[in-house]
């Protein structure tokens, strides 16, 4: 620690320091350990270390944790949720997960454009708010919806059916 910043600094009643005086932990004769100040034994793999470029802990525990940027190399998703994931720089472009059973939606300019629902008995693709392909696996059926453009697909097996 250097004081040389301070005019004097009194260490205790029988201890003064000058204005050029420094100290150094090296110094400290008979330094106590953690675990004689109620800290954790050294070899804990708790302990938290502070120095001019950040804290170095082990768990943190706390309700709340504000911050600008949060950087990781590993983190466990298993846990992990969410509602909606903005794409960045665009906040009205967005991916919502939600609905009463876990439709996928995904929103450009904070409109819902294209959504995967799910209605248990039945899947539908809907897009700009119209059902444009569902498929119920309680009549094993698909249904389409609007008009098909196949001009660029090669198709086949089909067996045409009219009624």
């Amino acid at each position: 620690m250097n004081l040389k910043k301070y005019r004097q600094l009194n260490l205790g009643v029988n201890v003064q320091m000058g204005a050029n005086a420094t100290l150094s932990w090296g110094q400290v004769t008979n330094q106590p350990t953690a675990a004689a100040l109620g800290g954790l034994m050294a070899n804990s793999t708790r302990l938290t270390y502070i120095d001019g470029n950040g804290i170095y802990s082990g768990i943190i525990s706390a309700d709340q944790i504000i911050a600008g940027k949060i950087k990781a190399e590993n983190i466990d998703t298993t846990n992990l949720a969410a509602q909606k994931v903005y794409q960045r720089g665009y906040p009205a472009n967005y991916a919502q997960i939600g609905g009463a059973y876990g439709d996928l939606q995904l929103h450009y300019n904070g409109g819902n454009y294209f959504t995967i629902y799910n209605g248990i008995d039945h899947v539908s693709l809907i897009h700009n708010g119209n059902a444009r392909l569902t498929f119920s696996d309680a009549s094993n059926a698909t249904v389409a919806d609007g008009t098909w453009d196949f001009s660029n697909a090669t198709v086949k097996g089909i067996t045409a059916v009219f009624g």
